[in-house]
């Protein structure tokens, strides 16, 4: 990680660079303020919020990424980046706090303080 140097993570940019290329197939009319109507496969019509980064098909709302309706509806109403919209669990800065702590190394148990309290049991079972 430490060579990528996009602000969103490698796993998640290629699958919003794949729904971006499926986003040239749905259709988004504007509704009002930020909701859109989008229909993808001539049938389905889902309901894209930008406002709210919500799209009826649930995919963006679980995953956290826009997904292909989404993006439909970010390129009909133009300025707006679809990476900026990626939520902040995937962006590099996030990742990289993960790993910033160290875990500390410990000494063997047998080389621990003695002490003269009763050793910590497990609760007791029951059904």
């Amino acid at each position: 990680m430490l060579k990528w140097n996009r602000a969103i993570c490698p796993r998640i940019l290629k699958k919003v660079e794949g729904n971006k290329a499926k986003a040239g197939a749905c259709v988004a009319m504007w509704s009002g303020g930020g909701t859109f109507q989008v229909l993808a496969g001539g049938h389905a019509q889902y309901i894209v919020d930008l406002e709210v980064r919500s799209c009826s098909c649930r995919a963006w709302d679980l995953q956290g990424w826009p997904c292909v309706h989404a993006i439909a509806a970010i390129n009909y109403k133009g300025g707006l980046d679809v990476m900026e919209l990626v939520d902040d669990c995937y962006l590099t800065t996030t990742y990289f706090k993960t790993y910033d702590n160290l875990i500390m190394p410990m000494n063997r148990m047998d080389m621990w303080d003695k002490s003269d309290f009763p050793p910590c049991l497990p609760p007791a079972f029951s059904k």
